[in-house]
């Protein structure tokens, strides 16, 4: 038995515009300069704490009263807005199709808040992935692999048949600490170079590539 787990943002889903105007809705509120898709795309991955951080004046980040009310606020706008531009990247949904037809179990890990995670899943994904992990206080964030190994070790999946698949080094990063194979997908939020200098066993330009390699391995 084969088994994928999936990062969602930059990978699975085009999320940059609706994450980019709940992080300048929260800029706005302060009187903060906004930020474009570009630069946002180099602030996610590391959980919506880092994400608020990282879009703060430099001067602001000590604040952790204000912290908080961004997070408040951000999520709050996020929730409403998740899916005004999101959508799966072209591809996406028939390589799922493919490989659960093919009998690969599939799964999500993500830094991505859990309640945002579980509106989007459910809008875009719904009956495709056993497990869902996003970020909250009961977990660990990538790339601690605790989540991949849980669940592993609930679908009784063997490192040697596991892929986690993910568009940055904090994919690739988890996929090692996990012992399991990563691959790094090129439509999402960063580079080439990042995902080779990680380390990524795979590294693909579209999601129809990601059938052949796990069908592949043994």
């Amino acid at each position: 038995m084969k088994l994928a787990v999936f990062d969602l943002d930059g990978t699975l889903a085009d999320t940059i515009d609706d994450i980019t105007a709940a992080v300048n809705h929260v800029m706005e509120h302060y009187g903060f300069p906004k930020s474009s898709p570009e630069d946002v795309k180099y602030m996610v991955g590391d959980g919506i704490k880092e994400l608020m951080l990282r879009a703060f004046p430099e001067d602001r980040r000590e604040e952790p009263e204000l912290l908080a009310e961004a997070l408040t606020i951000f999520k709050d706008y996020y929730n409403e807005h998740f899916c005004d531009y999101t959508l799966p990247y072209e591809g996406i949904i028939p390589m799922l199709d493919a490989l659960k037809a093919g009998g690969v179990r599939l799964a999500v890990v993500t830094n991505k808040n859990e309640e945002a995670v579980e509106l989007i899943v459910e809008k875009l994904f719904k009956g495709y992935f056993e497990i869902v992990i996003g970020n909250s206080d009961k977990v660990k964030q990538k790339p601690d692999p605790s989540s991949v190994l849980y669940i592993m070790d609930k679908l009784g999946a063997e490192k040697s048949d596991t892929f986690y698949i993910g568009d940055a080094y904090t994919d690739i990063y988890t996929a090692k600490n996990a012992g399991v194979k990563g691959i790094g997908v090129l439509w999402g939020f960063r580079t080439y170079s990042e995902l080779h200098d990680a380390g990524a066993d795979f590294i693909v330009s579209a999601p129809s590539e990601i059938i052949s390699i796990i069908g592949g391995e043994i």
